[in-house]
């Protein structure tokens, strides 16, 4: 992890993906976000998943330690945004006070 990704990442206050504050983090395997738990859970069951970490594995063995990630494309955007939506409507249903004080 380089300098600049491993200050971030400890330094992150919240969850590049869906803005959420960090309780506990992990990074991507796509890219360098830091990304809360429920974030790397939608993650792990994007399409190009297993591509993915099948690359960082491969990076790894071969000495790359800073492996930047294969990136993410536009069915893993589509496939988390969508996950994204299913989980914030899922706590508003949860949590229909915290919808209405925002409002």
């Amino acid at each position: 992890m380089s300098k600049h990704t491993q200050d971030h990442f400890f330094a992150a206050k919240t969850c590049d993906r869906c803005g959420d504050p960090l309780r506990a983090r992990t990074m991507s395997k796509f890219n360098r976000d830091t990304l809360c738990m429920a974030c790397k859970q939608a993650e792990r069951e994007c399409p190009g998943y297993i591509d993915a970490d099948d690359a960082e594995v491969a990076a790894v063995r071969g000495g790359d330690y800073n492996f930047p990630g294969v990136g993410l494309t536009a069915r893993d955007r589509e496939f988390l945004a969508l996950r994204l939506a299913e989980r914030r409507a899922r706590d508003a249903q949860a949590h229909p006070e915290a919808d209405a004080a925002s409002a």
